[in-house]
């Protein structure tokens, strides 16, 4: 006899709409996730302020280019989508380190898939010491889905925006290329992005590019996932994410 082929159940069109929309309405009136150290030294310093000298432009621009590091939006996933109306929303916890300082932020995620290969995300976050808001938005598009020993790679872009710094606001475009591969019940997954920090402490409003690595691992418990990803270039970043996918 033929082994029977077990598919996933298709999603219920109009419930996954209506999550959805309650949920972006959460997420961008929600003020409870929170950021610390870079975001409130950033205003209270005034990451955005112009002064003169060459050490202190160079200064203002390693720290506004860290910021930018740490508030960029992260999808925080391999590259395997979501399909057709597929939803996963999510907490994460970011962690960034280096000579200039520390700082972590917290933000509400969700993602939704459009088709079998493309996903939209979004997420926001409040920092309740200077109430400076981030809120950030990505498309992805799987260019090829694993199949067997074929590994899935994955292109992905990003707008960030940080409103409410004292002297300006940061915006950030990302793009990145994931590859990876699932196994023993998980993905595995690496790549390479770039970003491109833009505040208007930095020489003549250019935008700082960045390039970095990202190496991470996605593990999924029934219908709760969870994510460790590190973004390793100029900074370091540490990544934590805890989702629920429908």
């Amino acid at each position: 006899m033929p082994t029977p082929h077990l598919t996933r159940p298709a999603p219920k069109t109009r419930s996954h709409i209506a999550f959805f929309a309650a949920l972006l309405c959460v997420v961008f009136a929600a003020p409870s996730v929170f950021a610390d150290g870079l975001l409130a030294t950033a205003d209270a310093s005034g990451v955005s302020s112009v002064s003169s000298g060459g050490a202190s432009r160079i200064a203002r621009e390693s720290r506004a280019r860290n910021l930018g590091h740490l508030v960029t939006y992260r999808r925080l996933a391999g590259p395997e989508t979501l399909g057709r109306l597929g939803v996963d929303v999510g907490y994460a916890t970011i962690r960034l380190a280096d000579a200039e300082g520390e700082g972590s932020i917290g933000r509400l995620h969700a993602r939704l898939g459009l088709t079998k290969s493309i996903d939209v995300g979004a997420s926001v976050s409040v920092d309740p010491q200077t109430d400076a808001r981030t809120v950030a938005g990505e498309v992805s598009w799987a260019l090829l889905h694993q199949r067997g020993p074929v590994p899935g790679i994955l292109l992905t872009s990003s707008f960030t925006r940080t409103e409410g710094l004292r002297n300006g606001d940061v915006e950030i475009f990302d793009t990145s290329a994931i590859i990876g591969y699932s196994i023993f019940g998980g993905t595995l997954y690496t790549g390479m992005g770039t970003r491109f920090v833009h505040d208007c402490c930095t020489a003549d409003g250019e935008y700082q590019a960045a390039s970095y690595g990202i190496a991470g691992a996605r593990y999924e418990f029934g219908p709760v996932n969870f994510t460790a990803q590190t973004d390793v270039g100029s900074t370091t970043t540490a990544s934590l994410r805890i989702g629920v996918s429908i």
